[in-house]
């Protein structure tokens, strides 16, 4: 006998940060414990999907002067397809867009987020080169830091 459980987004705390750690486990860039807490040290609006108790996805987007960036976005393997990304992304969308701010996302050409994003028709608004700055990032503790965008030899950019 199976149970279904109802999936509830909840915005994310400390508490959330160890089982948001092993979501995507396997992922290369996958963040670390500091950097989940660094993000909401800084001011990041994330958010957790939660299923039984348990996290099952996340998503972090980082307030950058102009416009909001996508930082990451995770959903554990047995929950993916079944629109836990989708509902974390508007779930983000809702709690900013009183603000006025759009959220810009980068992805590599032919990655899982690019096919995401396609399959959500977000706009493509650019494509960046290996090398090109981000803007500085602005937190509520008034740290500004630069970003660089190397980790492909280009990445296209869209707008949620």
């Amino acid at each position: 006998m199976t149970t279904n459980h109802v999936v509830v987004i909840e915005k994310m705390q400390t508490q959330h940060i160890p089982a948001l750690c092993v979501i995507d486990a396997g992922r290369e860039n996958q963040p670390q414990e500091e950097d989940f807490k660094e993000y909401l040290e800084s001011g990041c609006c994330g958010r957790v999907a939660v299923e039984g108790g348990t996290a099952i996805g996340f998503i972090v987007v980082e307030d950058v002067v102009t416009h909001y960036e996508l930082r990451s976005l995770g959903v554990a393997v047995p929950h993916r397809r079944k629109g836990v990304g989708t509902r974390l992304v508007q779930a983000v969308l809702s709690a900013i867009r009183a603000g006025g701010k759009s959220v810009i996302v980068n992805a590599a050409p032919g990655s899982i987020a690019e096919q995401f994003l396609t399959a959500l028709h977000c706009e493509q608004i650019a494509v960046r080169c290996r090398g090109d700055w981000d803007p500085p990032r602005s937190t509520e503790k008034g740290r500004q830091r630069k970003v660089r965008s190397d980790q492909f030899p280009f990445h296209r950019r869209y707008r949620l």
